[in-house]
């Protein structure tokens, strides 16, 4: 369809169509098949063309087009920036209470006193108190072991949370509120539209996803279905670079987010042979097997956090708030992942965030009434 569209805009408005031009035809795909209208825009058709960035399927093929014949004249995105939405963004609030001398008793107290053993109240309201101290960190660069080092994030679970609250008290929760919701609409969107490219990471998905066998070799459904949704948002391309521009594929996509390890192995092990290798957070999943996990931990900077959780919904929802607590940019390759979970589930800088027409795509057909 879209191929047919650009077609005839530049046979009838030449090779460079205005915005309102695209515009008008984005807001005719729209019109015309209500179901793929995005119904976190105010108009709807910016998966199609969106002006104020120049983005879109129809602006991505006709990029594409003219490549091969003329330079390209579109301008590209600017890089990520504090204004733009994500962990990245200063928000209101942060700017409060600069470290100082009257947070040396709690933070003192917080780096030599807190076990598994004591009284997690106690840390929970020393955590909340020293807030600002932390986002001052964040502000200043601060990387998340510089943090760790600081704060017990290691020793006592649930303090990733405490943090999350402090920044989005209205919307910690509705990962697992919504989720459960959106599940079976990811598998149903997963068997339309990638089942037929044959792709085996995603046909082993869908198996797992369907057996209840808990002896398989593979993820159990929980796992599996988020990790369909990973595949629906893969990894796009990044640029021109050679870095960037190095395929990433799925199966590769997925082990930037979740990770296996055998009831008993050495965590310590496991960090020390990840050491050579940068990543953004990723969880580590314990058990017997990948059906039958008993245990989450969150990797940062090769250290391990201890997570409360006790189900994969739980764990990721964990390990979308570490990007915000420790201000760390999204994987590239997970970028389009961990957006679709940030505007379209968590509601988070709607607007703000600089989304890719397959995010939007997705969302509109999930989100759909």
């Amino acid at each position: 369809m879209i191929n047919l569209l650009v077609a005839h805009m530049q046979e009838h408005y030449g090779k460079h169509p205005k915005a309102a031009m695209k515009t008008k035809y984005a807001m005719g795909i729209v019109n015309l098949f209500p179901r793929l209208k995005d119904p976190f825009t105010s108009t709807g058709h910016e998966a199609y063309f969106d002006a104020r960035s120049n983005t879109g399927f129809l602006a991505a093929r006709i990029k594409n087009v003219n490549r091969t014949t003329e330079e390209k004249t579109s301008n590209p995105l600017p890089k990520p920036s504090s204004r733009d939405g994500g962990p990245g963004k200063v928000r209101e609030g942060d700017q409060e209470s600069a470290p100082g001398c009257t947070y040396d008793e709690d933070l003192n107290w917080l780096r030599h006193c807190p076990t598994l053993e004591r009284d997690s109240t106690l840390v929970v309201e020393k955590m909340k108190s020293t807030f600002p101290v932390r986002q001052h960190m964040v502000r200043d660069g601060r990387s998340a072991s510089d943090i760790l080092e600081q704060f017990p994030f290691e020793t006592v679970p649930g303090l990733i949370e405490v943090d999350f609250r402090k920044l989005f008290p209205e919307n910690h929760s509705r990962f697992l509120t919504k989720w459960p919701e959106l599940k079976p609409k990811v598998v149903t969107l997963a068997r339309q539209l990638l089942k037929q490219k044959g792709n085996l990471t995603v046909m082993e998905l869908l198996s797992s996803y369907d057996s209840s066998d808990q002896n398989k070799e593979g993820w159990n459904s929980s796992t599996s279905a988020i990790l369909l949704l990973l595949c629906l948002l893969p990894p796009a391309s990044q640029g021109k670079s050679k870095a960037a521009s190095a395929k990433v594929s799925i199966s590769s996509a997925l082990s930037r987010v979740i990770q296996f390890q055998k009831t008993g192995g050495s965590i310590q092990a496991f960090l020390d042979n990840t050491k050579e290798t940068k990543s953004q957070p990723f969880l580590l999943a314990i058990g017997n097997s990948k059906a039958r996990i008993t245990n989450y931990m969150i990797i940062v900077d090769h250290k391990a956090i201890p997570c409360s959780a006790r189900t994969v919904e739980a764990a990721v929802d964990l390990l979308f708030k570490t990007h915000f607590v420790f201000g760390l940019q999204y994987c590239l390759s997970l970028r389009q992942f961990w957006t679709f979970v940030q505007t379209a589930i968590f509601e988070i800088d709607i607007g703000v965030s600089r989304e890719t027409p397959r995010v939007r795509e997705i969302r509109s057909k999930l989100l759909a009434p």
